[in-house]
């Protein structure tokens, strides 16, 4: 096993993530880019530029369907979002798609047993500020959401999630740094100084319209071409993690 992996995520599904995808493929990273195939807000993604986030190496993994928060669904309603949006993606880009990124990172009891039921490997969540290479493959955190957020919005996102662990770890390896381009170079610190899975996930739209391009730059350039790091999409990681469950709960809801 390497002893740091560097791994990206992009949510949503939308045009600008083919810039982005260029910018992952200029500094030799991946990145898994999750498609809502039905998104009602931000889905402005088409068949062929899906086809070519392929083409660019990059993974294509599955946003669910229609992008509807989980929580509090029936599960018959729940598998039929991963399981339409599964299959319609396979049409597209002619692969297996094994990865789920839930929306709003609500990953619920219900969510999480049918992401296995539909024929998914992998469930990424929004947990925050983790590092470590031990995860449930249901349950995947991330290190950093590369995002203009508040201490305060932040601290709320990992309370809902019972992200207690992330918690602890954002006061001990970053002093509770909410600036992402600071917050995100001293969690990939962390990873290559202690071994483990540095993890940045964002919206293409969103680091477009909060005019964040040039510090995911810096990032992206401070993280790459790193020796001894191992650059890999998200279900790629499957391979080197080590078995345990990630701190934070499913709820029942």
């Amino acid at each position: 096993m390497p002893s740091t992996i560097v791994t990206t995520s992009w949510d949503d599904g939308h045009h600008i993530d083919l810039r982005l995808a260029e910018r992952l493929a200029a500094s030799a990273l991946k990145g898994t880019f999750y498609v809502a195939l039905n998104h009602p807000g931000q889905k402005d993604i088409d068949d062929d530029e899906i086809r070519a986030l392929r083409a660019m190496g990059m993974e294509i993994g599955s946003h669910t369907l229609t992008h509807r928060c989980l929580a509090g669904r029936p599960a018959e309603e729940v598998r039929h979002e991963l399981k339409e949006s599964k299959a319609r993606l396979e049409d597209i880009v002619g692969a297996p798609v094994i990865a789920l990124s839930y929306p709003e990172g609500a990953f619920t009891a219900v969510a999480c047993s049918a992401l296995a039921e539909t024929g998914y490997e992998l469930g990424r969540t929004t947990m925050a500020f983790h590092t470590a290479a031990v995860f449930e493959p249901a349950r995947m955190p991330i290190s950093v959401d590369f995002r203009r957020a508040s201490r305060i919005a932040l601290a709320r996102h990992a309370l809902r999630d019972a992200n207690i662990a992330g918690l602890a770890d954002w006061l001990r390896l970053a002093r509770l740094e909410a600036d992402p381009l600071r917050l995100g170079t001293l969690l990939f610190d962390a990873a290559l100084a202690r071994g483990g899975i540095f993890h940045v996930n964002a919206r293409s739209w969103e680091i477009d319209g909060d005019l964040l391009w040039d510090d995911l730059a810096a990032l992206l350039s401070y993280i790459a071409n790193r020796p001894g790091v191992r650059y890999l999409t998200n279900s790629e990681v499957l391979a080197f993690i080590s078995p345990g469950a990630t701190p934070g709960r499913a709820t029942d809801a």
